[in-house]
């Protein structure tokens, strides 16, 4: 019995040398690339679908003319002749759908880059890349 636990554990340190002694020309650089590909394509997701979220919690009217300006590009005249109201109150809705956007995405941990607040956080501190 000892002899097959004492065989079984130099097994397991053989494996364990041989995965330490492994190369970088051994890794496969398409793996990993497709694991980075994957990450930012689910972050990505996780992103849309929290802005998302934001542009429909805000007020019919507001997400009306914001959707109409940031997401068909629509100009402000263009909006404001195609919903009947003035430009004026249409660059209101722009703005205040944009500042409860940009503070839904800060407070679910998102920012306007491209990386969540907390990658930007950890790397301004010295603690990321």
């Amino acid at each position: 019995m000892m002899r097959v636990a004492r065989n079984i554990a130099l097994d397991h340190i053989g494996k364990a040398e041989r995965r330490l002694n492994c190369s970088l020309e051994d890794i496969d650089e398409t793996d990993l690339i497709s694991d980075m590909n994957t990450e930012m394509s689910c972050q990505s997701e996780e992103r849309f679908l929290e802005f998302c979220r934001a542009v429909s919690a805000l007020p019919i009217s507001c997400r009306r003319v914001f959707i109409l300006k940031k997401v068909y590009g629509l100009s402000l005249c263009e909006i404001s002749d195609h919903l009947g109201i003035s430009s004026s109150t249409a660059e209101k809705h722009v703005a205040k759908g944009l500042s409860v956007v940009v503070e839904h995405m800060i407070k679910s941990g998102h920012s306007a880059g491209n990386k969540p607040i907390r990658q930007q956080n950890q790397k301004e501190a010295g603690g990321g890349e």
